[in-house]
């Protein structure tokens, strides 16, 4: 068991700079950290879109776009259409199932 103090030091990042949230304690770091990056980077409506632009600019793998795919799916209405803008996806992992 580790008996020395343990800190935790959160980045939030957002733009091109990055906004600390830091706390002494571990668990209220990442709680801190959590809270500012759902403030900066989630927006919310009310509702659901009948169609969802997803600009996915760094993606360089299919399977990536596929996660952007059933995190956004929640909010297109059905019957809706979910757009991933990927243009850098060049490449799509294999996966052998046993």
């Amino acid at each position: 068991m580790v008996t020395v103090p343990k800190l935790c030091f959160c980045m939030v990042v957002h733009g091109k700079g990055e906004l600390p949230a830091c706390s002494p304690a571990r668990r209220a770091g990442v709680d801190d950290a959590s809270e500012l990056s759902k403030e900066l980077h989630i927006t919310t409506r009310p509702g659901v879109s009948h169609r969802a632009l997803l600009r996915a600019a760094d993606v360089d793998e299919l399977w990536v776009g596929g996660k952007c795919m059933y995190k956004l799916e929640p909010i297109v209405a059905d019957g809706g259409e979910l757009i991933i803008y990927a243009p850098t996806s060049t490449r799509s992992r294999s996966c052998t199932a046993r």
